[in-house]
């Protein structure tokens, strides 16, 4: 029995796929890694973890069987007979030739012009695989016109219509020949026959029918055989070297217009970016074949796929596919048919469409799947799958998550390379909140798949020196007061700005996504330590004989019975040694839009909507909390003494946030009767102050607690069997003391108890809602075991804020990854009291804009005045101008008391204040836009005109809706700034009767003394 019905046995051909309805209502879908038939099966996600779910069908051998991509010789050419018969795409050379000239090889398709040949038609007939076994039969669907050859007669133009009777005479003419295909066993000599009476099948087409298209294939500007893609006005060209060209058809009037009056039948296409599949070095000197290719009804292009090295053995592998557009042409069929069979030799035939939740609503790009075969490499242990996109080509960039040092745009600082999931200070910049989706000012999207296992990012990564080389950039990640003499990353980038000196460093240019084995420190330069260094993906490999799944079940609950694969690790270490076509695989989509707000909104749509915004009382007046004045010495006394004193400042109150250290122990989740003698008075009389009541809670747990004992009884925590020195296992150090297990939320049961206990402090003391702190998985403890195995460390966050914040309508969070259908407010990370861009005040506009792009509109800025940590304190001056920049973000939040900073500061930010009263009833309606579209509240500048070149750099304005321009002042003792105003008639908020100013210019040298919030809004003339 050959290998792939063994398998294919062992599991059973159409096994019970995963709550298929659950994964569908949840917003995911399944991902599929080719493998070759007996290679280790693939554990599939949760139903609720993402765009990544697998049923057992699709881990099982794809059951189609294709021939294998050409081997042609000869030279390019684009004589009579090539465009007659079509061209192949040679492996080794990029010359294109007949696939009869090969003995082993079928000709691929190529270009806008290209040609395809399509599966087998519907048969009874029993095949014969090598070895002399036989395969069921393979059933195809639709066969008839799918045997068509689809092309197009020139670029740009529309596709040829072929009458009934062109492609009736086509079908007759090939079907024959290709069923025998079926007959055949895999030897050469048979493949050399076939193709043979497949070309003369096409040769005899072209003499019946003169007047179709020549068909001629393309080569770029740099004389690289490309083949082509198109959806909507989006065009990509790749080349058979990996590189990747995406282009957009030039729509604009100007362009038309000339089209029009030359009556010219060539478009213009505009370069918004490159892009380069990142070969391995055993692939570099190769040129790929293409194996695949899918046309769409109207006879475009849908799908391709190219293979570098021997197609039944390849090094890696480059699967396109227009977004939007599954192959159901028929040439690709669904890996679900339990009688579809694939050639067992190639591990590259399994081709089940890319469009996933993560990408299926985008429009005008292509998904890309890059996949990189393990066992080809000579050293696979640091291999990785590497999408690089290219900055320069496409301008300034946005988006992809909080950094300790923000840059807007992004290219301006040096991202180095590292882990890509929420930290609290990562060990290359990354902070609380990510996402796997930029933007460009010229239009390009890039999105990666969110459940890559062990993503890694970067962005303009610095240029090693001979320091970094030393050891001088190794990075850690480090909690608490290890912090405190860290560099603020990433880096500055000294070349951004031509002509300006900068104090950082050169950056590479590229945005990089890499899939890679394993997270790993790494080697040389900027090397990376942190907690998930060690622990192992549920996504990764395995084989079956360690598969506890019953795929026979119909009742399977992939979130209530979960491999605990990390019991089995040791043993799957030793196995992964003997395993077969191992690989890793980067999926990224890469969109051209019209400019960089249709590129954004691009992205947004793929994301979950929230179904309600925050509670309008948290817009409408500050939040006030405990931490920064007093930090741990919080008790009864001083919270009410601090309401009161917020009312007698004449400054609004709204919600009475207590924090850190009202609990008897860490996660007691009750009061310190000592501290808090009557809780529940407290919670009274802030009430009868105006006051809303919430509390600061974490997951986290210390083991002196009654808490512990009972959950740890229970299983209620997460588990590791590595301890750290002094520590027990499962036990971490984190910012606080003493060391604490974390909250096992991947634990249905452990949630409800969590929960359970927050709503009965809600019932016992009038609670009205709670601040989630932390659920960053850089906490948990190293090589950490959990009740459901997790494929990413992000689904950790995500299930802190999905199953147990949004449980509760008055919440914030500080984390997030996949999390925007959430309706909370979304606190950026710990600020530092200062001015800077390394996480100080000139780092919240950037973070807020980046919070918009990420699709993030409840952006809750960090404490007025920052966290006064190490000693640090803001004075008069940094605490009114952070008073003025936040006062017209979606949130405020207060902790230094403005009193304590001078006698006039409750005053000053008093009048920050009254302009937020006349833009808040804006700022409530946008909350309910923000629901319906994900578009941000508070937006950048290019926003407004995404069209003018001036908004790409503008890092300290923002626009609250489309009708307000607010413009602070963040540099310490300036008392004017230069103000952009973007197209339209603009009046300051403050005179609105007064001057009116036309904008699409800068107003230099704009006043601003100590009292003056700029702040600017459309009017109509």
């Amino acid at each position: 029995m050959s290998a792939g019905i063994a398998a294919g046995t062992a599991f059973g051909l159409r096994p019970a796929a995963r709550h298929a309805s659950r994964v569908q209502a949840r917003g995911r879908s399944r991902v599929v890694v080719p493998r070759a038939a007996g290679a280790p099966l693939g554990r599939g996600n949760s139903s609720e973890r993402g765009s990544g779910t697998k049923s057992a069908s699709e881990n099982t051998p794809s059951q189609q069987w294709v021939l294998p991509a050409a081997r042609p010789s000869g030279d390019f050419s684009e004589g009579n007979d090539a465009r007659a018969r079509g061209s192949g795409i040679g492996a080794s050379t990029g010359n294109t030739g007949a696939g009869g000239d090969s003995p082993t090889g079928m000709r691929a398709g190529v270009t806008h012009r290209a040609v395809g040949l399509v599966e087998a038609p519907e048969t009874t007939e029993t095949s014969v695989v090598p070895g002399g076994d036989k395969r069921p039969p393979a059933r195809r669907k639709g066969a008839g016109k799918n045997f068509i050859r689809k092309y197009k007669s020139t670029l740009g133009a529309p596709p040829t219509d072929l009458s009934g009777a062109i492609g009736t005479s086509l079908e007759r003419l090939v079907l024959g020949d290709l069923e025998t295909r079926r007959t055949l066993p895999l030897g050469e000599g048979s493949y050399e026959s076939t193709l043979q009476r497949l070309d003369a099948s096409a040769t005899r087409f072209r003499e019946l029918h003169p007047s179709g298209p020549n068909l001629v294939p393309t080569k770029d500007d740099d004389d690289v055989v490309t083949i082509e893609l198109r959806d909507g006005d989006a065009v990509v060209r790749v080349g058979m070297d990996g590189t990747i060209t995406l282009l957009r058809r030039d729509t604009s009037a100007d362009t038309l217009k000339d089209w029009n009056e030359n009556e010219s039948n060539h478009e213009s296409l505009l370069v918004v970016s490159r892009a380069r599949a990142g070969l391995p070095a055993e692939a570099r000197s190769l040129n790929a074949t293409v194996t695949f290719v899918s046309f769409d009804k109207e006879g475009g292009q849908s799908a391709c796929e190219l293979v570098w090295g021997d197609p039944l053995a390849p090094i890696c592998s480059l699967r396109i596919e227009r977004c939007g557009s599954p192959c159901d042409d028929g040439l690709c069929q669904n890996a679900n048919d339990a009688n579809d069979f694939c050639d067992e030799k190639n591990p590259t035939s399994n081709r089940p469409s890319l469009v996933a939740a993560w990408n299926e609503n985008l429009h005008d790009g292509f998904v890309f799947d890059f996949v990189v075969f393990l066992d080809a490499l000579r050293d696979p242990t640091n291999a990785s799958a590497e999408i690089e996109v290219d900055l320069k080509t496409s301008g300034d960039w946005f988006g992809g998550g909080h950094l300790m040092r923000q840059h807007w745009p992004l290219n301006s600082g040096c991202w180095e390379v590292g882990p890509h999931y929420p930290f609290d200070n990562g060990p290359n910049g990354v902070n609380t909140l990510v996402s796997n989706n930029w933007v460009s000012s010229s239009g390009a999207a890039v999105l990666c798949d969110p459940d890559t296992p062990y993503l890694h990012v970067g962005l303009n990564a610095p240029d090693a020196n001979w320091l970094d080389a030393l050891g001088g950039s190794n990075r850690s990640f480090g909690v608490g007061i290890q912090n405190a003499a860290r560099h603020i990353l990433p880096m500055d980038c000294s070349t951004h700005n031509p002509g300006k000196t900068g104090s950082g460093r050169k950056g590479d240019g590229a945005l990089r996504l890499q899939a890679r084995g394993s997270f790993a420190r790494g080697k040389g330069a900027f090397q990376m330590d942190h907690p998930m260094i060690g622990w192992e993906s549920s996504f990764d490999s395995y084989d079956e004989v360690f598969d506890t799944y019953d795929f026979g079940d119909e009742s399977f609950d992939d979130d209530a019975c979960i491999e605990p694969h990390v019991e089995k690790q040791n043993q799957r270490k030793t196995l992964r040694c003997d395993e077969q076509n191992r690989t890793v695989s980067m999926r990224v989509a890469l969109c051209a839009l019209p400019d960089v707000k249709q590129a954004t909104l691009v992205c947004l749509k793929t994301l979950p909507k929230p179904n309600k915004p925050p509670p309008p009382e948290v817009i409408r007046a500050p939040i006030w909390t405990t931490w920064a004045r007093y930090k741990q010495n919080v008790d009864q006394a001083k919270t009410l003494t601090f309401a009161k004193e917020i009312l007698d400042n004449k400054l609004p109150a709204s919600v009475m946030e207590i924090d850190d250290k009202w609990q008897s122990g860490y996660g007691e989740l009750d009061f310190d009767l000592g501290k808090f003698p009557d809780p529940a008075g407290m919670v009274d009389e802030l009430h009868r102050l105006g006051f809303k009541v919430t509390l600061w809670v974490m997951p986290f747990v210390e083991e002196r607690t009654a808490a512990y004992k009972e959950g740890a009884e229970l299983g209620y925590f997460v588990q590791s069997k590595h301890a750290p020195p002094r520590l027990k296992p499962g036990f971490f150090k984190w910012w606080n003391t003493p060391p604490v297990v974390a909250l096992d939320v991947t634990n249905p049961a452990a949630v409800d108890w969590f929960v359970n206990r927050l709503k009965n402090l809600q019932t016992k003391y009038g609670i009205d809602g709670f601040k989630f702190d932390a659920g960053e998985p850089c906490f948990l403890p190293r090589m950490f075991e959990t009740h459901e195995s997790l494929g990413h460390p992000s689904e950790y966050t995500r299930y802190w804020v999905e199953r147990v914040a949004a449980q509760f309508e008055l919440a914030e969070v500080r984390t997030g990854h996949g999390t925007t259908g959430v309706g909370v407010l979304t606190r950026m990370g710990d600020r530092f009291s200062e001015w800077g861009t390394a996480n100080g005040l000139r780092s919240i506009i950037p973070t807020l804009l980046t919070s918009g792009v990420m699709g993030y509109p409840f952006c809750l800025p960090d404490m007025i005045g920052g966290n006064a940590y190490f000693g640090r304190r803001p004075d008069r001056e940094l605490l009114v101008r952070w008073a003025q920049a936040n006062a017209l973000m979606p949130a405020m939040q207060f902790s230094i008391a403005p009193w304590d900073a001078g006698a006039d500061v409750a005053s000053l930010i008093g009048e920050s204040l009254k302009t937020r009263e006349k833009i808040v009833d804006t700022m409530v309606g946008l909350t309910n836009e923000a629901c319906d579209t994900l578009a941000p509240m508070c937006r950048p500048m290019w926003w407004l005109d995404a069209t003018d070149k001036e908004t790409f750099r503008i890092a300290d304005q923002f626009a609250v809706g489309d009708d307000v321009i607010v413009a602070p002042v963040v540099t310490k003792g300036a008392n004017k700034r230069d103000v952009y105003l973007t197209k339209g008639s603009w009046v300051d908020v403050d005179h609105a009767d007064g001057e009116v100013f036309t904008g699409g210019r800068w107003l230099r040298n704009y006043p601003a003394p100590l009292a003056k919030l700029p702040c600017f809004v459309r009017v109509e003339t």
